[in-house]
């Protein structure tokens, strides 16, 4: 409640009317839970973060997106968010722009995995925030000796947060696929341009230079898209050697 009800000597009531529970979708009744779960003063951000949860919060943690995490998604949008905080306490930020992953591939923590709510979100943050391959190895290692097996889900976020720190390495702008062929827009420079250029010439059936210095890949069918997109980047940083 806001405003000046409550404030003074009269106590503020609110009153909150439901249809019968069965009535209601599993979404409502979670979210009802939650509600009579968290009365303590302060809750108010564990109350958001687990209706984050609950209708998801973008690619990284739910098929549907909503709010300014809709616009970025949510592996962009902590970090702009940490960047924030990083600025306002006089801290040194980062320069330069974040590469842009658009892969079709399910990138997300599974429930099951991690049923802990608060734990599933710390990880995502830590995921968001790997600046190191050694870091992102090492949560790796947490996560497969404190729960087990990664799933498949779990391992295209790792893969996904891989390939975000190697396009960094060769200023890589985006990595975006479209139906069966991967596109990567570079930023790089001439021993970069000169490397584009053998790729095509080693493989032209599948590299192809297009307009906007853009490598165009034509994937094999069947083939993992986060194996195939770490396999080009690699080639781009070893010089094309296999």
């Amino acid at each position: 409640l806001r405003g000046r009800v409550g404030r003074s000597r009269h106590r503020a009531y609110a009153y909150f009317i439901t249809p019968p529970p069965r009535a209601l979708s599993e979404e409502a009744r979670k979210r009802i839970d939650v509600i009579q779960e968290l009365v303590e003063p302060g809750s108010g951000f564990r109350v958001a973060a687990f209706d984050l949860e609950i209708r998801g919060a973008g690619e990284l943690l739910g098929r549907e997106q909503s709010g300014q995490i809709a616009e970025v998604g949510f592996d962009l949008y902590t970090r702009l968010l940490e960047e924030a905080v990083r600025e306002m306490k006089g801290e040194p930020v980062e320069e330069g722009p974040e590469p842009e992953i658009n892969l079709r591939v399910s990138q997300y923590i599974p429930d099951e995995y991690i049923p802990d709510t608060s734990q599933r979100l710390n990880f995502y943050k830590r995921l968001a925030s790997v600046r190191t391959g050694e870091e992102l190895e090492s949560i790796e290692e947490e996560l497969r000796d404190r729960y087990g097996e990664v799933p498949e889900p779990a391992r295209n976020l790792i893969g996904a947060t891989e390939l975000r720190l190697m396009l960094k390495k060769i200023d890589g702008r985006e990595l975006t696929q479209k139906g069966p062929r991967l596109y990567l827009t570079l930023d790089g420079d001439a021993n970069l341009a000169e490397r584009l250029v053998r790729l095509v010439e080693r493989d032209p059936v599948r590299f192809r230079l297009t307009p906007g210095s853009k490598l165009a890949y034509i994937m094999k069918p069947g083939a993992p898209v986060i194996d195939t997109a770490r396999y080009i980047l690699k080639e781009l940083l070893q010089g094309c050697y296999i």
